[in-house]
């Protein structure tokens, strides 16, 4: 297991990719339910609602299968799919572990005479990370060009903002 998330955090330091990875069903379910679990946990961090959590979770989820599958689809690489979402899922959770206390603390200073402009600052570095790194995973699967990457991962970055504010009123 150690080694497993050993090639998880080189795939998120930009050292693998996907390819790295075993195209394992059950993999990418655990990395699935890791991603599932630190999406509610964060989510938690400006929301009490259940409900609403997991509806969040099972939108974000479904809008990433959707994505990422059309996308390998279009350049004929659906059989990468596993391997990439494994890869998406897996350093996503990783991301979150990063993020909850950022997030945590952005609440708190909310409303604060000082702001919230370190926590802010911090959040936007962890965004700017998450869409370099499926930037990173996208061009190692689809073996293009990093600008290729780039350009689907910030696509998918405003389709998620925009779908997630039309359902809920909020982005991911």
């Amino acid at each position: 297991m150690s080694l497993l998330l050993k090639v998880f955090v080189e795939i998120a330091f930009f050292r693998r990719g996907p390819e790295d990875l075993p195209a394992s069903p059950f993999l990418l379910f655990l990395s699935l339910l890791v991603y599932a679990a630190g999406s509610m946990v964060t989510s938690a961090v400006y929301t009490e609602e259940a409900r609403l959590i997991l509806l969040e979770v099972m939108a974000d989820i479904i809008l990433m299968l959707l994505w990422y599958g059309v996308v390998l689809a279009i350049y004929k690489r659906s059989a990468r799919l596993q391997q990439t979402l494994t890869a998406l899922f897996g350093t996503g959770g990783l991301l979150y572990i990063i993020a909850f206390p950022v997030m945590s603390w952005l609440q708190q200073e909310i409303g604060t005479p000082s702001g919230a402009q370190s926590s802010v600052l911090l959040m936007m570095a962890i965004l700017i990370w998450s869409i370099a790194l499926a930037a990173h995973i996208v061009q190692r699967a689809l073996e293009v060009q990093i600008a290729v990457g780039l350009a689907i991962s910030i696509g998918y970055f405003v389709v998620s903002v925009a779908v997630f504010s039309f359902l809920f009123g909020t982005s991911t």
